[in-house]
Order: C-alpha cells, then sequence, then structure tokens
C-alpha cells in the first residue's frame, strides 16, 4: 500500500487525522491481480471507539464459514393432499348438483335446448340484419358480413354463426363459404324452433334451475343485431345493463352453486376433487 496523501492539518510529529492511498495486488510474478482506489481511513481515539460500543469485544468480529444445505430450487408441495385422500373425498359433479336441487339429466337437457335455441337466434339475427337466404345460394362470410354491415371486430362470431346453422342444415359448408340448403319457404329443421319468445317461456317451466341461464340468453339474443353492427357494447350488455347478468350465472344460478360447492371442496384444507364425468356443462 502506498501513501497518496496525509490530512495537511496534522500536528507534526503526531499521526495524521486521515490516510488516503492505494493498494495493488501481484502475484509471485509481478502480474498484477487487483486492487483498491480510493482508499480513505480516519483515526479514531479510544474514547470514541469505546463510547460507540458496550466493550472492547463488540469492536472484534470473526467469520466462520459453516458448511449448509442448498434451500432447494421449488418449495415442496407438502400442503397438497396425497392422491389416494383426493380419491377418498371425491364426487362425481353430478352429486355437487343434486345436492344443489338440480336433476343432472334435467341440466344436459337444459344445455341441449339452449342450444338449439341459439341456431335458431342466429338465423333470426341475420335475417334481422337484412339477408334474405334464397336456396342453392354460395354465401361467402366475409362477403355478406360487410354487406350486412357487421364490424370487422365480430367476423369472427359472424362466421361462427353461419356455422352454427351449418350444423342445424340450413346450410352446407363448402370450402371457405357455405350453400343455403333451407330456403325461407322451406320448414327449419325440427331441432330448429321457429318462435323463440314461446320457446323460451316453455324452457322456463321446462327447467325451473336455469332460470338465470334462460333469461340471459333471452336479454342477450335480443340485442345481437345490434352487437354485431357495434351500437351495443357486448360486456355491458351481459354485466350492467339489465337482469339477469353473466355476474348473476355465478353468483345465483343453483349449477353455480354446485360448481362453487365443488371448488371449495377442492382447494379446501384438505383440497378433496370433484370429478366432471357424467355431466355436460
Amino acid at each position: 500500500m502506498s501513501e497518496a496523501s496525509r490530512d495537511a492539518e496534522a500536528t507534526p510529529g503526531e499521526p495524521p487525522e486521515v490516510l488516503s492511498g492505494e493498494l495493488n495486488i501481484y502475484d509471485l510474478n509481478g502480474v498484477p491481480l487487483g486492487g483498491l482506489r480510493g482508499y480513505t481511513v480516519k483515526r479514531a481515539t479510544q474514547e470514541a471507539l469505546l463510547s460507540a460500543v458496550e466493550g472492547v469485544k463488540d469492536l472484534l468480529y470473526e467469520v466462520v464459514w459453516r458448511e449448509r444445505d442448498l434451500p432447494p430450487g421449488i418449495t415442496p408441495a407438502d400442503f397438497f393432499p396425497s392422491p389416494s385422500n383426493v380419491a377418498a373425498d371425491s364426487q362425481l359433479f353430478a352429486g355437487y348438483l343434486a345436492d344443489a336441487g338440480v336433476d343432472p339429466e334435467d341440466r344436459d337437457a337444459l344445455l341441449a335446448n339452449l342450444e338449439r335455441w341459439s341456431r335458431s337466434r342466429a338465423l333470426a339475427t341475420l335475417e334481422e340484419l337484412g339477408w334474405q337466404r334464397r336456396a342453392g345460394e354460395v354465401v361467402h362470410p366475409e362477403e355478406l358480413r360487410q354487406r350486412l354491415n357487421v364490424i370487422p371486430e365480430h367476423k369472427r362470431l359472424f362466421r361462427r354463426m353461419l356455422e352454427m346453422l351449418a350444423k342445424s342444415g340450413v346450410l352446407e359448408e363448402v370450402g371457405d363459404g357455405f350453400v343455403v340448403v333451407v330456403g325461407p319457404e322451406d320448414a327449419l329443421p325440427e331441432e330448429m324452433p321457429g318462435d323463440l319468445e314461446a320457446f323460451a317461456s316453455q324452457l322456463t317451466d321446462l327447467h325451473p334451475h336455469g332460470l338465470t341461464e334462460i333469461g340471459l340468453f333471452r336479454r342477450s339474443g335480443r340485442a345481437l343485431a345490434e352487437v354485431l353492427r357495434g351500437r351495443e357494447d357486448a360486456l355491458t350488455l351481459l354485466f350492467s345493463s339489465g337482469e339477469p347478468t353473466a355476474a348473476d350465472l355465478y353468483l345465483k344460478a343453483p349449477v353455480a352453486r354446485a360448481a362453487t360447492r365443488c371448488w371449495e371442496r377442492r382447494f379446501g384444507l384438505s383440497w378433496p376433487g370433484c370429478r366432471m364425468a357424467g355431466v355436460s356443462g
């Protein structure tokens, strides 16, 4: 260590108050290995040191290296139950439905009827937008979307509606387009209800546990054409423009209570699971 500077105000014959210097480290062959720059120390009196600590031993320390296992990279998931415990405390989702007062077979029937209703609503919406189908007509989804003034944001939904009609037999999908199979003068396929409002009323009598779902379908379906044209906001329609809302579907519907019960059991202290086999939706 070479001294670079001393405190200019140091009293002659006494150690300087401040020492500054640098420390260079070399190997045995004189090759520099590293060093310290700007190394500065300040003199402290014994009284000053002892006033800052309780005893002289506090001024000394010792570094001791002890072997210690490295922590694991991933925390063990010991809080999860074993598969055997999960299996022992599991039941089919149908069991949770029954506990909530919902007949699983009736639930499946409701979902099937809502699918039928959705396909008829797709056709009714296209007609409301101004589509006049003709048997044998070739439909190009993008051309028809533009002709009916459906905004580009909903072009995937628009094509999906045409695909639903193809599954019902009203259209036939050919390549990238569709061909009209059922014209306006032809009877609709048996699975498609003609009077949507009458069908909705029928569903409320058939499926009392599905009043929330039916009400949401009914209200949203009526506004679908306006949504496709960008005159109605879909999220506002679903969550805050009337009752029931999508939030009611999760909070009030009996099937939501069954699902909540299932997940509460699954993510509780013992994490028992529920198996969805045997029930649609």
